[in-house]
């Protein structure tokens, strides 16, 4: 096996970026602490139109179908924002690249291990002896 090496000096940019994952899970957290706190702060008395008194949980529970995407699009808005102001600081460097192209040597349809090779008297031999017995 022969292998070709095709070096190559090429311009690349350099860009930190921050991660979208961690500033949407931030977002998350942000928002249960956000339900959290306005389920405590909220009053629990009955409700005049409807006669109605929803408990604490419940409450919290709808608070958290607002506040939780509310954190995830804050925090998607703060990663995007952060990666727009961080493009000043972006570099251009020069890298070396290489392309390896590997080249077998071999005839197709060859067999390359010792092993797959047997004789054809082996193989006759093999077939005739009584298998071993089993306790």
């Amino acid at each position: 096996m022969s292998s070709s090496e095709t070096p190559q000096t090429v311009e690349a940019t350099v860009r930190h970026v921050p991660r979208y994952g961690v500033f949407m899970g931030i977002g998350v957290v942000l928002g249960v602490i956000a339900a959290g706190i306005l389920t405590f702060t909220g009053s629990f008395e009955e409700s005049q139109a409807l006669d109605v008194v929803y408990p604490p949980g419940q409450v919290f529970g709808f608070l958290l179908l607002w506040t939780v995407p509310i954190g995830i699009a804050l925090g998607g808005v703060v990663a995007l924002i952060l990666e727009r102001t961080g493009r000043r600081h972006d570099r251009v460097v020069r890298v070396d690249r290489e392309t390896i192209i590997e080249i077998h040597d071999e005839a197709p349809g060859a067999q390359t291990a010792p092993e797959a090779q047997v004789a054809p008297e082996a193989a006759a031999s093999d077939a005739d002896a009584p298998a071993p017995e089993r306790d």
